[in-house]
Order: structure tokens, then C-alpha cells, then sequence
């Protein structure tokens, strides 16, 4: 019971963080794969607006401000891509587009551009 509760509890923690990735810009589309780059403001710390840059530091209070990550998503036939309500094909993605990306194990199941 334990081995599957803990199990459980891994594969809950994979599928939230999956599913909730921020937005980020498109460095790269083809029809196999999205390379989308991630940039952190540097003032960035979530929900503490209230406090000055001096008091702004580190994963203490939330995250690295200034901090940026690249990654590829590997795109099936699967894949949905959407803007607004519409359903739309791949080719609608250009480089420098804004999107979010839902994936599990490094494949994207939809694509939103914002």
C-alpha cells in the first residue's frame, strides 16, 4: 500500500507540473518539434508585490528573478494547436509567437498561442 500511495503521489506531482507551465516564446517550430525559451523577470517573485528589490532575493521568497530556460517539446499527430477558441495547424506558429505547451514526458498534447 505504501509502495502505491507513493506511486500515486509521484505521478499526481508529474501531471501538475506538466500542466502548469508558464508561457514562453518560440525559438523554434517544425513539424516534429517546439522550442520555446522561458524568461524570469528579474523583479519576479509571485504574489509579493509589496516588497522593494532590496528585500527580492532568491528561491526564499519564491524564485530566481533573471533566470531563463529553454526546452524542446517533441510534437505528434496527437497534438492539438489552439488560438483563442479556434483550432488551428502548426503552420499558425511562428518564431518569436507567445504560447503555452501542455506536455507529459516531453510531448506536447496542446499548444496555445497567446
Amino acid at each position: 500500500m505504501k509502495k502505491l500511495s507513493s506511486l500515486l503521489f509521484v505521478t499526481l506531482l508529474c501531471a501538475t507540473a506538466a500542466s502548469a507551465a508558464d508561457s514562453g516564446q518560440v525559438v523554434k517550430v517544425d513539424a516534429q518539434s517546439i522550442t520555446v525559451h522561458w524568461q524570469t523577470p528579474e523583479a519576479y517573485i509571485p504574489g509579493r508585490s509589496d516588497l522593494d528589490s532590496s528585500q527580492q532575493h532568491g528561491m526564499a521568497v519564491g524564485g530566481y528573478g533573471g533566470s531563463s530556460h529553454q526546452f524542446t517539446f517533441k510534437l505528434t499527430f496527437q497534438t492539438t494547436y489552439w488560438q483563442g477558441a479556434k483550432q488551428v495547424t502548426v503552420a499558425s506558429i511562428q518564431k518569436g509567437a507567445r504560447v503555452k505547451v501542455t506536455a507529459t514526458h516531453e510531448v506536447a498534447s496542446r499548444v496555445d498561442i497567446l
